[in-house]
């Protein structure tokens, strides 16, 4: 980690004794002990007291004032357990607000009947992104598989192998579950034709509003 909580009373009151050099190597010890999240290895104390820029008596002083040697899976360590304290608590922490956003995710997507929607669905692209959009929408389910139902049977859904039906985190930003099917041919979708447009023309979307409008129209005349 690179940030951790640092009382600067306890901290005085443990080193304020301490010269400069001996401050400097305990610092230095500290803040690598947080930022790799484990206990200090020295295989070898002169090669580590280079590391540090200091002398081995320095070293020595500091490890044994305020850590301990321990041995662990045969390799010689040296723990701080106030470090130790603070790390254990911290991973306490993240684990829960971990597992904490993971069920709040779970609950509005999986739960609400996300999947159900993505198995209904028939152009399954970008899940993640429909998940997101699920989540912020939060549609009836029961709407939701009525309107697929209808729509995956309109002429617009059904033509040139579904090429225009649109993806489904555009249909869940439209709420789309909300428009009437009466039966008549139904307006084609101008926002997929633009996105199928853009995909032969990398500049379509950086055109004036009246040009994308005209080649969706004669795009629409030509092929729909």
């Amino acid at each position: 980690m690179r940030y951790y909580k640092h009382n600067i009373g306890d901290f005085l009151a443990d080193t304020h004794y301490l010269s400069n050099p001996r401050l400097a190597v305990y610092i230095k010890l500290v803040w690598e002990y947080y930022l790799q999240e484990k206990p200090i290895i020295t295989g070898c104390l002169e090669e580590k007291a280079e590391e540090l820029k200091t002398n081995l008596e320095t070293l020595e002083y500091v490890l044994y004032k305020y850590f301990q040697q321990v041995q662990e899976n045969d390799v010689w360590l040296w723990r701080h357990k106030r470090i130790d304290s603070e790390l254990a608590k911290m991973n306490s922490t993240n684990q829960k607000k971990s597992e904490g956003a993971q069920s709040r995710w779970n609950n509005d997507t999986t739960i609400n009947g996300f999947e159900d929607f993505w198995k209904a669905y028939p152009n399954k692209k970008d899940k993640q992104k429909a998940m997101k959009a699920w989540a912020k929408h939060q549609p009836d389910l029961a709407k939701v598989l009525k309107a697929l139902k209808t729509q995956k049977n309109s002429e617009q859904w059904k033509k040139d192998d579904g090429r225009f039906i649109p993806l489904p985190t555009t249909w869940l930003n439209g709420a789309r579950w909300e428009d009437e099917i009466d039966g008549k041919p139904e307006k084609v979708d101008r926002l997929v034709i633009g996105n199928i447009l853009a995909k032969a023309d990398n500049d379509f979307y950086t055109k004036s509003k009246e040009e994308q409008s005209s080649l969706i129209n004669n795009y629409i005349k030509e092929n729909v």
